[in-house]
């Protein structure tokens, strides 16, 4: 393997790194985070609000002592009256619930009630400091609750009796029927709960996916795990509004009014360097590629070839996806003429009835109108080679707009026909796993990559002075019928419908 395709070594945990995918992850899914929380609020409120059932309480204050205490012959009872007046209560509380679910303590408390099954419960509990008890009697229903305490405070003395001696339960304070329930509709809190729990979720589930993602979003990180020369940095440049708000679909071309000066020195300078490197070696025939769709490959193609078109040099842009012909649009050509498939078709290539020039510039073009129905017949290597060959007298240099490397094969089928690969990486666009396997399958196929050019930049992934920008450019169904690929969300079912220039008002894209 070259240097371009160095495997990716294990890294140090970086935080802020960690962090900064995690924020990028969010703004991406900032909707659904803020709106599930709600949904899930309103569900458990809802639902709480539903399942709310009254319980209403009633309860009464007794006391214990033993039936005959104790007494020094004076008027105030004496320590040991107080001690066994306390033992006392204590055996009440703790043989309450015993006593209570016997069958014979059960059965005494139907009867008294003229009921098949009791519709409520009763607890005890001691009050501090002192040989009073507390009894409580809770039901759905509040004269429910009133009978079965005033039942129970009738039988239980006999009751316990049998169990814990000779004692004397006395009512200090008579129970009452209760009138309002003692617990309230909680669904404000069941709101907050369930709003929490989603948001906690939620975020927990960002965090998760922007750690599996692992995108790139830095030259840093690219140069870390690949050879690749940075050609250049093209900033994110914002769409144009209509007066109705919606972004105007222009294509982000050179020259053009709308295209800030930012964008236009970033492809001067890979122009600069792709200069620079074809003296310094024979560079005369180039593909353009990227890992997957909606990277900016064909927009940074044609501006690079109109840049190197204004500098002077003859150049030649060939539409090379056969399966979503995009440049014919995206340069405002108009009629039809032979594209790349029909060229490879005919077997004695004549391009010079193909080439059509794109008005107010010296660059020509190969594009077709209609994607390709007989790729694998037509997409053949030597034919390739052929063409391109009888193109090298005609032209300074000659860039073929290829699809991403990363989804099919058809790009490895120009590369022993260029003399190098010039790759396009849009920042948080694709993992760095997907990144290092297309350029292995591209290094496989004994590709030259001379370098990339890291579209769509933002200010923070390298601080390039350029500021923030974002761009969309918009065509019809990309065309392509294959369902879902390798590459999850990059499958060619979502490159099916849109073009790496991307849908109009998208950020971030740069066509």
């Amino acid at each position: 393997m070259d240097n371009s395709t160095r495997q990716t070594m294990p890294e140090k945990i970086d935080l802020f790194e960690m962090m900064g995918s995690f924020f990028r992850t969010l703004r991406g899914l900032l909707l659904p985070v803020l709106l599930l929380p709600v949904a899930a609020a309103v569900l458990m409120g809802v639902r709480s609000y539903r399942s709310y059932t009254p319980v209403y309480q009633a309860q009464a204050v007794l006391v214990t002592s033993y039936a005959s205490s104790p007494s020094n012959g004076l008027d105030i009872p004496d320590i040991g009256s107080y001690y066994t007046s306390s033992v006392s209560n204590r055996q009440v509380i703790s043989t309450f619930p015993s006593i209570l679910s016997t069958d014979a303590m059960q059965q005494q408390l139907l009867q008294r009630l003229g009921v098949s099954s009791l519709n409520g419960s009763v607890s005890v509990s001691s009050i501090a400091n002192s040989n009073l008890f507390t009894m409580k009697a809770v039901s759905t229903d509040p004269q429910s609750a009133y009978d079965i305490l005033n039942a129970v405070i009738e039988i239980y003395p006999s009751m316990a009796g049998r169990v814990v001696g000779n004692i004397s339960i006395e009512v200090v304070d008579e129970p009452v029927l209760p009138t309002e329930p003692i617990n309230r509709p909680s669904w404000r809190s069941a709101a907050v709960k369930g709003y929490l729990l989603a948001l906690i979720v939620l975020l927990a589930g960002v965090l998760a996916l922007s750690q599996l993602r692992q995108t790139v979003h830095s030259p840093d990180q690219i140069k870390r795990f690949s050879g690749m020369t940075c050609m250049g940095h093209v900033p994110l440049v914002p769409a144009k509004k209509r007066a109705s708000g919606k972004a105007a679909a222009q294509p982000l071309l050179l020259p053009g009014r709308t295209v800030p000066a930012q964008y236009q020195e970033s492809i001067r300078t890979v122009r600069t360097r792709l200069l620079h490197q074809a003296h310094k070696g024979q560079m005369q025939v180039l593909m353009v590629t990227s890992t997957a769709p909606g990277e900016g490959k064909s927009t940074v193609a044609a501006n690079l070839a109109l840049s190197l078109a204004q500098a002077g040099q003859r150049v030649i842009l060939i539409d090379g996806d056969l399966r979503a012909q995009t440049l014919r649009d995206l340069l405002g050509l108009k009629g039809q003429a032979p594209g790349l498939a029909e060229l490879l078709r005919s077997g004695s290539p004549r391009p010079a009835a193909a080439l059509r020039a794109v008005p107010g510039t010296t660059l020509q073009v190969i594009c077709g109108s209609r994607p390709a129905a007989d790729i694998a017949r037509v997409l053949h290597t030597q034919r390739i080679q052929r063409l391109l060959n009888s193109l090298r007298p005609m032209a300074d240099f000659v860039l073929v707009d290829t699809p991403p490397s990363g989804l099919l094969s058809d790009a490895s089928a120009f590369v022993p026909a260029v003399d190098g690969v010039l790759y396009v990486v849009r920042e948080d666009a694709v993992s760095r796993r997907q990144l290092t396997d297309s350029l292995q399958l591209l290094a496989d196929a004994g590709a030259n990559v001379c370098g990339y050019v890291f579209n769509g930049a933002s200010e923070s992934a390298g601080q390039y002075g350029y500021g923030r920008y974002s761009y969309g450019y918009g065509y019809g169904r990309y065309g392509y019928g294959y369902g879902r690929g390798g590459y999850g969300s990059y499958a060619y079912a979502q490159y099916g419908q849109q073009d790496d220039a991307l849908p109009a008002g998208t950020e971030a894209e740069n066509g």
